[in-house]
């Protein structure tokens, strides 16, 4: 492996070790509602990305107003959704119940995009679902305030998939 590869898997493992270890700390800070914890999670990613914008010299408002505007929503419900589910679920149902919104995202893809799906990657998907299906098992003890709420997480951000295709690279 080259340098350049072993520095992107380094990221992957960062940035999954930083969500795994973020997750679990949301998962028991019941004494905040999932409101609280979305809004100093969205501080703490509000300062990162103005500094990284502000280097880079890249205006904050972007061109595609109403699509940036669109997915900050999307972003918000999924983000709402999430960690509502988060109070209702063990984290693990969580976490692999969101692994639907790719398949969403390809859904919604299809429908908004005129995206074509070849039917070798909707096998892909079906046994990326069976997967999680396979690991997380048929619990019949879930509570279904919480599999909406999860299920609706993961249609939101199977939008916000789709919705930040569709704004490019060019914001």
């Amino acid at each position: 492996m080259s340098n350049s590869e072993w520095l992107a898997v380094r990221y992957m493992l960062t940035s999954t070790a930083a969500f795994t270890l973020m997750n679990a700390t949301a998962k028991y800070l019941e004494a905040f509602s999932a409101y609280e914890i979305i809004f100093f999670r969205a501080i703490g990613s509000l300062f990162i990305c103005l500094s990284i914008l502000r280097q880079q010299k890249i205006n904050i408002l972007g061109n595609q107003r109403g699509l940036l505007l669109l997915r900050s929503i999307f972003g918000i419900v999924a983000m709402t959704f999430f960690f509502k589910a988060m109070k209702e679920l063990p984290l693990g149902t969580v976490v692999s119940l969101r692994y639907m919104a790719p398949i969403f995202a390809a859904i919604f893809a299809v429908i908004f995009l005129k995206d074509r799906i070849r039917p070798i990657q909707w096998f892909y998907f079906l046994m990326a679902f069976a997967g999680v299906a396979i690991l997380k098992g048929f619990d019949t003890a879930v509570s279904p305030i919480g599999l909406s709420y999860i299920i609706a997480s993961a249609v939101f951000t199977g939008l916000v998939f789709v919705t930040i295709q569709r704004i490019g690279k060019g914001d």
